[in-house]
């Protein structure tokens, strides 16, 4: 009787009978030249990606499933020179399957928990009262920053909680360097430093895991900094932030 392990993408070698979740890519219904169905598709986790197939595919998946977990069963073959899992059994998960989604999806190496809290412990050393409640404004307005959203596309943090990592780590750079140059406002520095990416929640859209898919249409027409500082506006004029102190963090 065959065996069938779990393992990682990366470690997957020819001739493994694998079994296990993973991200399902560009599912693809095809037909060979006798008129038989099959399912192309990559098969993806935090460590890489393999090209799939499924000859018994019966229409149970398709591009609605692009981007979700699935459960498969097969057995790596090499395929001109590649490596290529050939699926025997594929199901879309389930809800209760016991499914890991930091091995299913690239995630910062952080606890989003802890660094959350530390980011609020960073907030709170703002001695000016109106930088320092507008940060905690605007943090009970995003609140996405606790989520998974990643801090880009692929250019940089491009993975889950990658917008707080990039934030939390940019404000602990601001504070470390705020003790060199006592010349700047330093708590100027941390307010703008917390702001300055805050409205890429609402540059991004994401899939069902978290990971950005494409840019909103406000993302395309206006990008992050331009609705970042209008939100500051809009955010200061409404719980009385002087203008002087407004205009400063939206520049």
């Amino acid at each position: 009787m065959q065996k069938y392990m779990t393992k990682k993408v990366r470690d997957m070698a020819v001739d493994d009978a694998v079994e296990g979740f993973f991200l399902l890519k560009s599912p693809t219904p095809k037909t060979t030249q006798n008129g038989k169905s099959f399912l192309s598709f990559r098969l993806a986790d935090a460590s890489g990606e393999i090209e799939g197939i499924f000859w018994d595919y019966d229409g149970n998946l398709h591009a609605t499933n692009a981007g979700k977990p699935v459960k498969v069963r097969g057995a790596v073959s090499d395929y001109n020179g590649k490596k290529q899992i050939t699926v025997t059994q594929i199901r879309a998960a389930k809800e209760g399957d016991p499914i890991d989604m930091n091995a299913l999806v690239p995630s910062a190496p952080i606890d989003p928990k802890q660094t959350y809290t530390q980011m609020v412990n960073l907030i709170e050393t703002i001695q000016d009262p109106e930088y320092k409640q507008l940060c905690v404004e605007m943090l009970a307005r995003n609140r996405e920053l606790l989520s998974c959203i990643p801090a880009a596309k692929s250019v940089h943090h491009a993975f889950r909680y990658g917008l707080l990592m990039h934030t939390y780590f940019m404000m602990c750079h601001a504070d470390y360097m705020s003790r060199f140059y006592p010349f700047v406002n330093r708590d100027l520095l941390m307010a703008g430093t917390f702001c300055h990416d805050l409205a890429k929640a609402k540059e991004y859209m994401l899939s069902p895991v978290g990971l950005v898919t494409d840019y909103s249409v406000p993302g395309y027409l206006l990008g992050h900094l331009y609705m970042g500082a209008v939100e500051i506006a809009k955010v200061s004029q409404e719980i009385g932030i002087s203008e002087e102190k407004s205009l400063l963090l939206q520049h």
